[in-house]
């Protein structure tokens, strides 16, 4: 059995930092915004699932995606007490209409703080380039905390998730 950093390791570099990103990469160089963008908005499901422990159970998805918004920056966190649900609005939308509700554009490469910009009444600006970035820096922030191992439950609630969802180092 590995080690647990190197059990981190691996996962992160071979599924987030490998499959994730190359798709979304691919996704960005075929200029497919709308499955981008719905690529991005679903990992922060999957990763806040395995902070909570609660990766792939039936509802806790949006908990799951709550729990990975600090890794993307304060600006995410802000979006609930500003009255945007990103989770219904963005992620909601782009995965079950195939559309952010309550009008959206999505671009691929702007200069932004935050790579969505939005408001209670709309309309929501989904910034491709800048919300990858904050994806997997997060990602890279969240590896380094378990790997830290100072967080006892992080580190449990990741060994948990990763074994539910059949990874095998």
């Amino acid at each position: 059995m590995l080690a647990q950093t190197e059990r981190v390791l691996r996962f992160f570099d071979e599924y987030v930092f490998g499959f994730m990103r190359n798709d979304i990469d691919a996704a960005v160089r075929g200029n497919a915004n709308f499955l981008a963008a719905l690529g991005l908005v679903s990992y922060p499901e999957v990763l806040g699932g395995l902070v909570t422990g609660n990766v792939g159970k039936k509802g806790y998805a949006a908990e799951s995606f709550r729990a990975f918004l600090p890794y993307l920056g304060r600006d995410y966190e802000d979006f609930e007490a500003k009255g945007v649900n990103l989770y219904d609005t963005v992620r909601c939308g782009l995965v079950h209409q195939y559309f952010i509700k309550g009008g959206a554009t999505i671009w691929m490469n702007a200069n932004a703080p935050c790579g969505i910009i939005s408001s209670p009444n709309g309309p929501t600006y989904f910034i491709v380039n800048v919300y990858r970035d904050h994806l997997f820096s997060g990602a890279a922030r969240y590896r380094n905390e378990l790997i830290d191992g100072s967080n006892v439950t992080l580190v449990t609630n990741f060994e948990n998730g990763i074994r539910d969802i059949g990874f095998k180092p």
